[in-house]
């Protein structure tokens, strides 16, 4: 293994280590409807995904400047629900969102830093359910 490969993985593993978990409440069957997405720009790597059959969003960070880069969830009317700020000294941030204690709608992610933005919307919705009826 060179040098390369492991500034790589001790990288890789600060940015795993410092996972934060917000709305930790687990209950019903909401689902986000596109499963991953992502986004790059020169300060920045947005990486997000919704594991199968969960009510969790992941999303991974990736700093590409030495500026602080602050990460927003927001409701469709624009209010902020979290906010974290990725500081300078950090290179990235893996965050993980409970979303089950959320109404159904329309959300966005924001990550602005160093002059730039990004915004990914996904929604969220209780799948319906289907009757069936059996006649013998």
């Amino acid at each position: 293994m060179n040098a390369k490969q492991v500034v790589s993985i001790f990288a890789l593993a600060a940015l795993l280590s410092t996972t934060t978990v917000a709305n930790a409440n687990p209950t019903d069957d909401k689902k986000v409807s596109k499963a991953t997405a992502t986004a790059s720009t020169s300060a920045f790597s947005l990486w997000m995904h919704s594991p199968a059959s969960t009510n969790a969003l992941k999303v991974h960070v990736q700093k590409h400047t030495k500026e602080a880069v602050t990460v927003q969830l927001k409701d469709q009317r624009g209010a902020v629900l979290y906010s974290e700020k990725i500081s300078a000294k950090q290179p990235g941030k893996a965050l993980l969102f409970n979303l089950s204690d959320l109404a159904d709608g329309t959300y966005s992610l924001e990550v602005a830093g160093d002059g730039q933005q990004v915004s990914k919307s996904f929604e969220l919705k209780v799948p319906s359910s289907t009757r069936t009826l059996t006649v013998e």
